[in-house]
């Protein structure tokens, strides 16, 4: 969505990062049936800001008519908190990002999303891998170990020599459907619904498994 800003020019490349919002929404759509509202979080630091703006647009062209949009972006933190605990039912929480608040402190957005989940009434859903694990169901989750494996692959090409304005920026869009199995039990989702193919983490065994 941002590449045509880059000055090639300037040696500039790099890998660019795809986020699935609109492959989140389903994932939630499928797992919560009946689903009427989304409830979407985010902050007010630029990359909150920008997200925010393609979740609007992506949810204005292909959901507004099947979903209520909840804005809860912006909001001071404490309010935020209080909304999030009394949302009505059919809800789904849709976390994009929040580095900072409508009061203008600063968070660790994994660190913030956990903030959010315990005090929910309705599941959140997020966009990227390395904040699954913090109070998230998952969903079309960006995965930022793929990322840093090409962007080595770039790093690599120059430090032998290539100019970097030489080098096509590279565009992923592979985001697979993660999921929390802790946050699957806790808003009694069935596995069964889940994408085929899905990564879920943090399984916790049985008696049996552990001491077969």
């Amino acid at each position: 969505r941002e590449l045509h800003r880059l000055d090639r020019a300037s040696d500039v490349t790099g890998v660019a990062i795809t986020v699935d919002i609109a492959g989140t929404i389903d994932l939630a759509r499928n797992l919560q049936p009946g689903l009427r509202r989304l409830a979407v979080v985010a902050g007010t630091a630029l990359v909150d800001r920008s997200l925010t703006s393609l979740a609007r647009e992506i949810f204005k062209k292909d959901f507004q008519r099947q979903l209520e949009w909840i804005d809860l972006t912006g909001l001071h933190m404490q309010e935020l908190l209080e909304r999030v605990s009394q949302l009505p039912d059919s809800t789904a929480i849709l976390f994009l990002n929040l580095q900072q608040d409508g009061s203008r402190r600063h968070y660790v957005p994994a660190e913030a999303m956990q903030l959010v989940s315990k005090l929910a009434n309705a599941p959140v859903y997020n966009l990227i891998d390395t904040a699954l694990g913090y109070g998230s169901v998952g969903g079309r989750l960006t995965t930022i170990e793929a990322y840093g494996r090409e962007t080595a692959k770039i790093v690599l090409r120059v430090l032998s020599g290539e100019k970097a304005s030489s080098i096509e920026p590279v565009v992923m869009s592979d985001n697979p459907a993660m999921f929390d199995w802790r946050e699957l039990k806790r808003w009694k989702i069935d596995e069964s619904a889940l994408p085929r193919r899905s990564i879920i983490r943090f399984r916790e065994t049985s008696l049996w498994e552990d001491y077969r």
